[in-house]
C-alpha cells in the first residue's frame, strides 16, 4: 500500500449493513491523510517498515461482550504524542484522546470519520438537526461547524445509518465532496483508470501545541452510534448515558451509566485513580493497564490486562466496593480482600496482553444457599464419564442455549438460580445420544451471573454463566 501511512495511527473500520464501504474503489479514492479515527500531523507521510517505540497498545475485554482499548501514539519520525482510547459498550463506541502535542511545527487533527457515501450523493447529513448542503467545504477552505452536539449520516443501505455525539459541543471542520484516485496510486502495476467516489469527512483541529497543558486543544471526545436514526441520535445526545470520568495524560476512563460498565486505561506506572460518585479514588491501578468493569446489583466483574506485554510482575487493582464471594477467577489473579474494599493482583508475566477476569458476588450470602441447592459446588465436579453440560452464550433475552453430550437418551430438569440463591425458573429438557444443542424459551430476566442446575439420570450438574 503506497498510501498506508496512517492505517496504524488509530484507523477505525466501522462495519455495518453497508458491506461495500471498504470495497468499490474505497482505497484508491479515500484521502489517506484523513483516515477515520486517526490523529495525525497535517500532510505528513510515513517511512515504510518502521515501528513506534511505544509498547502501550492493546486493551481489555469482559464477558466476551465489552471492551476497552487504547494506544499511546508516537509515530516514527515525528514528535507527535497522543493517548487514544476506545470504549465498546452495548453498540456504542466512545472515543477519547488526550495529551496531544508535538514539536514539529505542524498542525494536528483527529479525524472522526471519512465515510464513503452513495455515488449519487443522496445521503442526508445533519448537524444538530439541521440538514447540510449536498456539498460543503474545499481542500483549502473546509467548512466550519460550531457547537456541534450531534450529527447524523443516513446510510447507503437500510440499517447503515450512523449517529455521532460530541460531549462538550466542540468546533469541527468538514468536507462533502467527490474524491478521485487510481489503483496504481495505491499499488504499483495496478489499473490507471481514474475512479470517483463521494465522501463526507469530519474532524477536529488541535492546532500546533508543543506541550500538554490539558486544554481542549490537547483532547477530543466523541461517540459513534452505529445504526441510530436521526431521532435516536438526538435523543441520545439529550440524555447520553455516558460520563467521562478522566481524559488526561495519566488515565482515560468512561462510565456507561445505563448498564454499570466502566472502562479505564492507565497510561503510566504509579498508582492512579478513577473518580466516581464523589469518591476521588473509586478505582485504581498501580501499573500500566487496561480495565473493563461492570457493577450491578448482584455482581462485580473485572477484565484486566497489561497492553504493553512487558510487565513481568503484578498489577494491583482496587475498587471502593464490597463483595461477598468469588464466582469466577482466572489463574493469574490473586484476591487480597473483598471488604471493606476490593483488592486483587494480576500476575501479568507471560500473559502477552491477554485479559484476566474476576467475577464477584455483590449480594450478601450469595451462592451460600446450601439448603436449597444441595452440595451443588461439590456435585458440579462429579461429572459422569461420557456426559457434559454447557450453557452457551446467546444474545436472545428470551432463550437459553445449552449443549448436552451424552451416551444415553434421557430427560431432565434445568433450574436457573441467581447469585443470592433465588430460583428464577425451572424447565423440562430432553436429549438424545450424542451431541445435543438446543434453545430453551425462558421468561426474561436481568443481566448478571446465574447458576444453571441440571438434574438428570439421578445426578446433578451445574454451571455458572453470564446473561
Amino acid at each position: 500500500n503506497l498510501k498506508g501511512w496512517h492505517t496504524s495511527d488509530g484507523m477505525t473500520y466501522l462495519y455495518n449493513n453497508d458491506l461495500l464501504q471498504y470495497d468499490n474503489f474505497f482505497w484508491p479514492t479515500v484521502n489517506a491523510y484523513r483516515l477515520p479515527g486517526t490523529t495525525v500531523e497535517d500532510s505528513v507521510t510515513a517511512t515504510q517498515n518502521r515501528n513506534s517505540n511505544n509498547s502501550w497498545v492493546g486493551g481489555s475485554s469482559l464477558l466476551g461482550k465489552y471492551g476497552t482499548t487504547g494506544m499511546f501514539l508516537t509515530p516514527y519520525g515525528t514528535t507527535l504524542n497522543a493517548k487514544k482510547s476506545w470504549f465498546l459498550f452495548d453498540g456504542k463506541i466512545v472515543a477519547l484522546g488526550a495529551s496531544i502535542y508535538n514539536n514539529d511545527n505542524k498542525a494536528v487533527s483527529t479525524y472522526i470519520d471519512q465515510r464513503k457515501i452513495s455515488s449519487n450523493n443522496s445521503n442526508t447529513f445533519q448537524i444538530n438537526g439541521v440538514t447540510q448542503a449536498s456539498g460543503f467545504g474545499t481542500e483549502s477552505s473546509p467548512a466550519t461547524f460550531t457547537n456541534v452536539n450531534w450529527a447524523h449520516l443516513s446510510g447507503n443501505v437500510t440499517g447503515a445509518d450512523i449517529g455521532y455525539y460530541f460531549p462538550g459541543s466542540p468546533t469541527l471542520r468538514g468536507l462533502r465532496k467527490a474524491q478521485t484516485g487510481r489503483w496504481s496510486d495505491v499499488t504499483s502495476g495496478e489499473s490507471t483508470v481514474l475512479r470517483t467516489q463521494q465522501y463526507i469527512t469530519l474532524w477536529k483541529e488541535h492546532g500546533n501545541h508543543t506541550a500538554d497543558i490539558d486544554s481542549s486543544y490537547n483532547t477530543y471526545a466523541y461517540v459513534l452510534l452505529p445504526g441510530y436514526s436521526a431521532s435516536q441520535t438526538q435523543a441520545y445526545a439529550t440524555n447520553p448515558g455516558i460520563a467521562i470520568l478522566r481524559n488526561d495524560q495519566h488515565v482515560q476512563a468512561v462510565r456507561d451509566t445505563l448498564n454499570g460498565l466502566l472502562g479505564a486505561n492507565f497510561w503510566n506506572s504509579g498508582t492512579h485513580y478513577v473518580p466516581f460518585n464523589g469518591d476521588t479514588a473509586y478505582l485504581s491501578s498501580d501499573k500500566k493497564s487496561s480495565v473493563t468493569l461492570m457493577v450491578n446489583a448482584d455482581t462485580i466483574a473485572f477484565g484486566v490486562s497489561d497492553p504493553t506485554m512487558v510487565n513481568t510482575g503484578n498489577i494491583t487493582i482496587r475498587l471502593k466496593r464490597k463483595a461477598s464471594d468469588i464466582l469466577y477467577i482466572d489463574p493469574a489473579i490473586t484476591v487480597n480482600r473483598l471488604t471493606p474494599d476490593i483488592e486483587f493482583t494480576v500476575n501479568a508475566s507471560g500473559l502477552n496482553g491477554a485479559t484476566s477476569q474476576l467475577i464477584l458476588s455483590a449480594a450478601p450470602e450469595a451462592m451460600r444457599a446450601a439448603a436449597s441447592l444441595p452440595s451443588l459446588m461439590q456435585e458440579a465436579q462429579d461429572v459422569a464419564e461420557g456426559f457434559s453440560f454447557v450453557i452457551n452464550s446467546t444474545q436472545d433475552p428470551l432463550a437459553i442455549e445449552y449443549t448436552i453430550r451424552s451416551e444415553k437418551k434421557a430427560k431432565g430438569q434445568l433450574a436457573i438460580y441467581n447469585t443470592s440463591g433465588s430460583l428464577i425458573g425451572k424447565y423440562q429438557v430432553s436429549y438424545d445420544i450424542g451431541l445435543n444443542r438446543k434453545m430453551l424459551p425462558v421468561m426474561p430476566y436481568a443481566k448478571g451471573i446465574y447458576l444453571a442446575v441440571l438434574t438428570t439420570d439421578g445426578k446433578v450438574y451445574t454451571q455458572k454463566y453470564y446473561k
